[in-house]
């Protein structure tokens, strides 16, 4: 399939300052071929999922983070090791018209299964709540305080599960919470780059005493000293091994 494809879907799945370039889409192909996943009909793209091989000591208490696995750039090519122990789940997209069809699943199990292929351990992701930018939001506008992240990920139904839509379909799919990963992405923006892409419906929140803003994402921005701002986005890191 053409990286066209796949970046049009990345590009309709990411908020602007959150979506891989289709260079960094590229590079990841062209370092970890077998690690990008698509489910497709026809010359359609649907849904992709990408991973990444790292060698890891297996102690939760060290996991990296999202940036740190990613690379700089983003293609994997400075972390990637085909030695490696662990298979980490980085990033999936799904076309809004395919959502329903039950493609996340379908890809957890090609990657379940490229692991067993490739004799690698360890399957783990680092994975965004799905809900949590929009529960924020709730809170926001009913006058309620903001919850915190590691508040929200515990918050469970009356079935036992996540209340986030994204962790309680990957816990039913056998996912195990390993840690948090507090600062999984952090996105320098200049205030230029801020103001374009800032939104009227966009909040000032007060997080555990630190002021930000609010986007709808799962991460939030934060003024640095110089004026600057910084998109920084807790994730949960989880195992899916089998």
């Amino acid at each position: 399939y053409g990286i066209d494809g796949i970046a049009e879907l990345e590009a309709a799945c990411g908020a602007p300052w959150l979506a891989a370039e289709e260079a960094s889409l590229a590079g990841r192909i062209e370092t970890f071929d077998h690690g990008q996943l698509i489910a497709a009909e026809a010359s359609t793209v649907l849904a992709t999922l990408s991973l990444n091989q790292v060698l890891l000591d297996g102690d939760t208490e060290n996991l990296p983070s999202w940036d740190e696995v990613a690379g700089d750039p983003t293609t994997y090519e400075e972390t990637y090791d085909q030695h490696g122990d662990t298979l980490c789940l980085m990033s999936m997209n799904v076309s809004e018209e395919s959502r329903g069809r039950r493609l996340p699943q379908k890809l957890v199990a090609q990657a379940r299964s490229l692991a067993n292929e490739l004799m690698v351990p360890d399957l783990i992701g680092s994975f965004r709540p799905s809900g949590y930018g929009s529960y924020v939001g709730l809170a926001v506008e009913v006058g309620s305080a903001v919850p915190s992240f590691d508040e929200y990920i515990n918050l469970t139904n009356n079935q036992g599960y996540p209340i986030d839509p994204w962790l309680r379909s990957l816990t039913k799919n056998g996912m195990q919470q390993l840690a948090i990963d507090h600062c999984a992405m952090n996105i320098p923006l200049t205030a230029e780059e801020f103001a374009q892409h800032k939104q009227s419906n966009w909040k000032k929140v007060d997080i555990g005493g630190q002021v930000a803003w609010w986007c709808g994402e799962t991460g939030f921005f934060y003024e640095q000293n110089d004026g600057s701002y910084a998109y920084i986005e807790s994730n949960v890191w989880g195992s899916l091994n089998e």
